[in-house]
This record gives structure tokens, C-alpha cells and sequence, in this order.
């Protein structure tokens, strides 16, 4: 039927059944984790950006199966790749709907001996459209064991990726007027630290959770005194500017 060997229509049809019938996940410790990497953490609007999702199993897995939930009015997916994916046969090949804000699938590994490690499964092309904070998250995740029985492997709750879309609109005190008319190149002079992290026109706790948030991470959208490093002194900057 379309090509598609009798044998292999036969596990995608095993998977489907693993996945409506299988074990109820256990309390033990998480052995298998769906997660989400964004590979800038502060993404220019209408700049398409890419984010990996992983599969990890600390034991023999072979099939996994989630949802990818997205803000709708900042995002959109552009396109995604999966022909690289440590998956060999997807029972429901990943498929993405920007109305709703998702992309779902469900993939098996038939290799002798099951999946463990960590491997890219997805990777996802978003474009994103409206300027502040956004987040990405992971949900129904489940992931099955390689032992014949179709027993859930336990997973941990999953996180919130959270990010901040941004201009790359430089500011007027970024350019050089000194600078031939013609020439390619723009001299960045200092300008004032700006603060309003979500870029919504106003200083709130909301940007005070962006900067603890990008503090922690060292993401320099933080650094305000442009010293390499987001530290004390940033947050002291931070706070003045809040006075």
C-alpha cells in the first residue's frame, strides 16, 4: 500500500496500541525526558530562529510521543526537520498547526536493543511576530520502554522555555554622522541602559523577573554597563532606573 512495507505498517499500528494501552507512568525517578533547546534566547522579530527538540533515555526506550505548545500571537513555525530524527518509523509524523499553536507527533526506534543517550528528534523554524516575552513548552509527554511490554518510562514535569523577542532597530545615537553616506559601516556609541526588558513601554515586576531570569543565565541583554559579564552592578543600574 503506497509502497509502505507490510511489516512496517504492522509496528505503526503497534505503536499506536502501546501508546493507547501502555502501563500508567510511575512516580520513580524520571529515566526519559523530552526537552527543548532555543538557540537564541533573544530572537529579532521576523528573524526566523531554530529551537531542537531531544530525546534523552538513561534506559532502553522505542517509542515517545508529545506536544509542543506555542504563543500564537508572538510565533509562528515556518518549518521543521525531522529527516534526521533518531526515529526510524513515526506513527504520526510531526505535524504543525498555527492556529492552534502546536506541533505533535509520535515516532518509534526500531533498532535492535531500543534508544539510550540524548538525540535530536525535531528541529523547528519559528518566525515571530510581535516584540516581548514568550515561552515554549512540552506537554503529554510520553516515552515508552524497550521491554516488549509497552511499559512508560517515567518522565520529569516538563519546563516552560521562556525568551524574549526583540527589535534590531538600533538606536539614533548608534550612527556614526560622520560616516560617509555610502559606507557599509556603523559605529556603536554608548547609549542609555534600557530597562523595559519585555519592551511593553513601561518598567515592571515582569521585567524584574526578565533580568533575574537573564542574571542567572549570563544572557548579556542584561549587561547594561556592557562589561561582558550581567552582575551587581547591572542589577544596581536596573534598580536606579526603577527609581
Amino acid at each position: 500500500m503506497f509502497g509502505v512495507p507490510l511489516g512496517k505498517m504492522l509496528m505503526a499500528g503497534a505503536l499506536i496500541s502501546l501508546l493507547s494501552f501502555g502501563l500508567v507512568p510511575t512516580l520513580s525517578k524520571s529515566t526519559a525526558n523530552i526537552s527543548i533547546e532555543i538557540t537564541n534566547e533573544t530572537p529579532v522579530i521576523n528573524e526566523p530562529f531554530s529551537v531542537n527538540l531531544h530525546l534523552t533515555a538513561s534506559e532502553a526506550v522505542n517509542v515517545f510521543t508529545g506536544i509542543l505548545l506555542f504563543d500564537t500571537a508572538q510565533l509562528e513555525i515556518a518549518a521543521i526537520d525531522y529527516n534526521t530524527s533518531v526515529a526510524d518509523l513515526w506513527a504520526e509524523e510531526p505535524w504543525y498547526n498555527n492556529g492552534e499553536g502546536t506541533l505533535t507527533f509520535t515516532g518509534g526506534i526500531t533498532r535492535p536493543g531500543g534508544f539510550t543517550g540524548t538525540e535530536d528528534i525535531i528541529r523547528v523554524t519559528f518566525k515571530p511576530k510581535a516584540l516581548g516575552e514568550s515561552i515554549i513548552t512540552m506537554n503529554n509527554i510520553r516515552i515508552l520502554k524497550h521491554d516488549g511490554l509497552g511499559t512508560d518510562a517515567p518522565v520529569p514535569s516538563p519546563l516552560e522555555t521562556i525568551f524574549t523577542i526583540t527589535s534590531n532597530t538600533l538606536p539614533p545615537e548608534a550612527l556614526n554622522e560622520n560616516l560617509a553616506v555610502d559606507s557599509p559601516r556603523l559605529l556603536i556609541l554608548p547609549a542609555k541602559a534600557n530597562i523595559d526588558l519585555n519592551q511593553d513601554g513601561k518598567q515592571t515586576i515582569a521585567d524584574t523577573s526578565i533580568f533575574m531570569t537573564q542574571f542567572a543565565t549570563q544572557n548579556l541583554r542584561s549587561d547594561f554597563n556592557q562589561d561582558g559579564v550581567v552582575n551587581l552592578k547591572d542589577l544596581s543600574i536596573f534598580n536606579q532606573a526603577d527609581n
